[in-house]
């Protein structure tokens, strides 16, 4: 970890919704390669944190950076998002027509990459996170840890720079909460960049630095 670089930079970040305060003057970096979780009760913004460091928001004050650069909200910010960034929420958002490999290849498919490819990547994606056997099963087909393992695979199709994770867990039991976890731990260890939204102090303490948030402010910071 020592003298990486940082791979997303919020400087001086504020939000408001209707005039109401939802994030305070956020300076935040998160390094290459680096496990970081955003610990927080409902409601203290931590999930607006989020969807600014992924780029599916932007900020009403402040700037964000990403691999050095400043992003500029006003251009077409697709490119990152789908090349760079994986996104795996509480909800899997899987689309229930298509298989589970299906739901993988979308985001290589979007990306311009050949269907045979793309079929390829899936396969031996979910094969890697223990599928083997369910591609062509349905959302519906599959328990809740499988398809919060297929949201996983498809999160990581495009080889991206970062797993951005909004309580990940939230709708999983215990045994399929540390399969996850699991997951993420080694996909940090290939180097992979993890940031983590969760209200389960258990669960943050696996990651390498823990930011606790309350009231759209960071209130604390800790290594595990």
């Amino acid at each position: 970890m020592n003298g990486s670089k940082n791979l997303i930079e919020l400087v001086g970040v504020s939000k408001y919704i209707k005039g109401y305060r939802i994030l305070e003057n956020i300076n935040l970096s998160v390094r290459e390669g680096e496990f970081l979780s955003v610990l927080g009760a409902s409601g203290s913004g931590k999930s607006s944190l989020l969807y600014i460091m992924s780029l599916l928001d932007s900020p009403s004050e402040g700037e964000v950076f990403f691999e050095g650069r400043r992003v500029d909200f006003k251009e077409e910010l697709s490119y990152i998002r789908n090349r760079k960034l994986g996104f795996v929420f509480q909800f899997h958002y899987l689309v229930p027509e298509l298989t589970a490999v299906e739901n993988v290849m979308l985001p290589m498919l979007k990306a311009g990459k050949e269907k045979g490819e793309s079929l390829s990547r899936a396969k031996e994606l979910l094969r890697s996170l223990g599928l083997e056997g369910k591609e062509e099963r349905k959302p519906h087909q599959l328990s809740g840890g499988e398809q919060q393992r297929v949201a996983i695979a498809r999160a990581l199709a495009n080889e991206p720079k970062a797993i951005l994770a909004d309580e990940p867990t939230g709708n999983l039991d215990s045994k399929n909460s540390k399969v996850v976890m699991d997951i993420f731990l080694k996909l940090k260890a290939k180097g992979i960049t993890i940031v983590m939204v969760t209200h389960e102090e258990k669960l943050a303490r696996l990651s390498e630095r823990v930011i606790t948030m309350s009231d759209g402010r960071v209130v604390g910071e800790s290594v595990p």
